[in-house]
């Protein structure tokens, strides 16, 4: 069985230049692949996530989330990534 998706209000480190995100994980199967999950933020924070690839996610509880930012549709407020 699936685990539920954890979403919340973070913070996303791109290039030096942080800006407020909500989030959503899924977890990572039960086989240890990795999860995967979706960023919403201003558009041009998330063209430049997506353009870095490697940022750093702070999640509301502090801990901080290396992720990879794979797809990002141009002027949209949405990038998604896996971890």
């Amino acid at each position: 069985m699936a685990k539920p998706p954890i979403e919340g209000d973070g913070a996303l480190r791109v290039a030096g230049a942080t800006a407020e995100v909500a989030y959503v994980l899924q977890p990572p199967a039960s086989n240890g692949r990795g999860g995967k999950g979706s960023v919403c933020g201003e558009a041009d924070h998330m063209r430049a996530a997506f353009r870095e690839g490697r940022v750093m996610l702070r999640l509301d509880d502090g801990r901080q989330l290396p992720i990879l930012v794979t797809a990002h549709t141009e002027g949209g407020a949405t990038a998604y990534f896996e971890y």
